[in-house]
């Protein structure tokens, strides 16, 4: 162990600051511990994340139109979901592109949104991806 002069060093490693997960992305983090524990390449390889271009998403009336790129096989019937806290209503999830990299339209209502990060999921009932929205109240220019 290396300790410098002047500096108290204990065996015990600091506690990492602690976060409440909301219950999908707990569970999503778990699926990924016990695949990565277990060596387990396909289930590693079937989790997804969304990446999402279009951001800050703006509180507006007009429907909001998102370019979303992600890594699973969907299929072809799809649906989206946001926290009801959220207040936007998905439109539409269409997927655009079905070679690397995939990408999703997904259209928004944000009329009464409320700022904020939120999760979007989008699955087709086989595979699901997540990723963050981050909604602000002022119009930008996308």
């Amino acid at each position: 162990m290396l300790a410098l002069a002047g500096q108290n060093v204990s065996d015990t490693p600091a506690a990492l600051p602690s976060v409440t997960l909301s219950p999908r992305l707990d569970r999503v983090l778990r699926d990924y511990e016990r695949a990565w524990r277990a060596g387990d390449v396909a289930a590693l390889a079937a989790m997804c994340d969304l990446v999402i271009a279009d951001e800050p998403v703006p509180v507006q009336a007009e429907p909001v139109v998102l370019s979303v790129r992600h890594s699973a096989s969907f299929g072809d019937t799809l649906t989206a979901g946001l926290p009801a806290e959220s207040r936007i209503r998905v439109v539409s999830v269409v997927n655009v592109g079905k070679v690397e990299p995939q990408t999703l339209r997904i259209t928004l209502n944000t009329s009464e949104a409320v700022a904020g990060e939120y999760e979007l999921i989008v699955g087709d009932g086989q595979a699901e991806c997540m990723g963050t929205i981050r909604v602000t109240s002022q119009p930008s220019d996308r």
